[in-house]
């Protein structure tokens, strides 16, 4: 049998997902168990994600009612890049004749507002929160990570799922 034949019998994409280059790969950690100390340093933070959740549901426990996936979110991502792209068509092609502060304010408050929408559609999405299929939130992810300069979304998802497990 030849090496090509014997990789198609693997289960459909198994072996890919091994691969870091892959785009459904999560990492070689196991997500159940807390990291051996012989690998990481160990400090004694105390850990704020759990403690901050139980002390806002103890004071709001209608929060609860808002926990699971929210479509939306992609909907908004997808108007805040026409929201950019339309206002750099108008400073680039219509409003020629803005003194450069004018473009600078605009570029700062209207893109650095939008750009950390950004920065939390990417968060939500790398938790699997946009969608229930994990597929369409990297979609999400990538597609509003589009209008940045750098692209971090699915770096970001790796190292941030990573961060919580092991810190919470």
């Amino acid at each position: 049998m030849s090496q090509r034949s014997s990789a198609s019998a693997t289960p459909a994409g198994a072996a890919l997902r091994d691969d870091p280059r892959h785009p459904l790969y999560l990492g070689k950690w196991k997500r159940p168990t807390k990291p051996d100390l012989e690998e990481f340093i160990h400090d004694d933070f105390d850990e704020p994600h759990r403690k901050r959740q139980k002390a806002i549901l103890a004071k709001h426990p209608e929060v609860r009612q808002l926990y699971g996936n929210e479509p939306l979110t992609a909907v908004i991502g997808t108007a805040a890049a026409l929201v950019q792209l339309v206002a750099a068509y108008y400073v680039g092609c219509v409003w020629t004749g803005l003194h450069w502060s004018v473009v600078v304010a605009i570029a700062y408050f209207l893109g650095g507002t939008v750009s950390a929408l950004y920065g939390v559609i990417i968060h939500e999405a790398g938790h699997n929160l946009v969608f229930k299929w994990p597929f369409l939130n990297r979609l999400t992810g990538l597609l509003v990570n589009m209008p940045m300069v750098v692209p971090i979304s699915q770096s970001f998802r790796r190292y941030h799922l990573e961060h919580h497990q092991f810190q919470g």
